[in-house]
């Protein structure tokens, strides 16, 4: 089974995928375990492959992919619950500044998003460095089970 440029724009693919997968691929590629593994490395959707492409497909994909998501689900609950607690503590923050009366209240509201920005950006950076792991466990594992169901 192949897929090729032409599939993925008759499906409305978004410009962005298009362009990946014409970078990854070329014209057209085999559904290998090589190639999906490449292709989820590189940030390709297997779930909008499956649901667009191959819509006969979903239920073993969905059945298929479950426990990945699941360990995925668990592995970045603890950054998840940290970022959560800083942006909380951001946005308190900021609705605090923006509770002034209406004269002030453009000022502070710029001045609350300056400082909810540099309260957020190391818990931003912190997330997306902890969740890493398991986007990489996940996309491997939607890698071998696309595979699989497209075999």
């Amino acid at each position: 089974m192949k897929i090729s440029i032409v599939q993925l724009i008759k499906a409305k693919a978004c410009p962005k995928q298009v362009k990946l997968f014409r970078k990854l691929f070329g014209k057209e590629a085999g559904v290998t375990l090589k190639n999906c593994e490449k292709a989820g490395k590189a940030g390709m959707s297997f779930c909008w492959a499956i649901a667009n492409l191959f819509p006969d497909k979903q239920e073993a994909w969905n059945k298929a992919i479950a426990n990945a998501r699941e360990t995925f689900n668990k592995e970045m609950a603890p950054a998840q619950e940290t970022f959560d607690r800083a942006r909380a503590k951001a946005r308190e923050t900021f609705y605090k500044a923006t509770a002034n009366s209406w004269e002030t209240l453009n000022k502070a509201r710029a001045k609350a998003q300056e400082t909810y920005n540099k309260e957020i950006a190391n818990a931003r950076e912190t997330f997306n460095k902890e969740i890493d792991p398991a986007w990489e466990t996940l996309n491997k594992a939607r890698a071998k089970e696309f595979y699989k169901v497209m075999k």
